[in-house]
């Protein structure tokens, strides 16, 4: 698990890569700005009871927040890894119809990668 200290960095290095001001983050976290502040200063810990509404508001899994291992294993066979888990996040954050557009595009970029694939074994089993 991260200390304090990797915690802030990890939260103040997503805020600035998103454009987003201590305010602005501060009111979506619905605390005071110079509380924020005193937690990115590290005059204060970061609580631990808002890495869920932080990593919400700055769209990050909180477990990378907190250092943990970001893959997991589901019966043995599927490993859920960092850019899979991002994949998730995002559709979790948009409705059905966004969910079925990123579906249909995503099938499309895979349909696309096959037919390059099958078209170099070819090519490779020709010469």
């Amino acid at each position: 698990m991260n200390t304090n200290n990797e915690i802030i960095e990890i939260i103040t290095s997503r805020r600035q890569e998103l454009g987003l001001s201590l305010s602005e983050v501060a009111r979506r976290l619905n605390i005071p700005k110079s509380t924020l502040s005193r937690y990115e200063s590290l005059q204060r810990q970061f609580p631990l009871e808002l890495i869920d509404s932080i990593s919400n508001v700055l769209n990050i899994d909180p477990r990378v927040i907190l250092g943990l291992n970001t893959s997991k294993k589901i019966n043995n066979n599927c490993t859920y890894n960092d850019i899979t888990l991002e994949i998730l996040n995002i559709l979790n954050s948009v409705d059905e119809e966004n969910q079925k557009n990123i579906l249909n595009f995503a099938k499309f970029e895979y349909s696309q990668a096959e037919q390059a694939k099958q078209s170099k074994e070819k090519s490779a089993s020709v010469s």
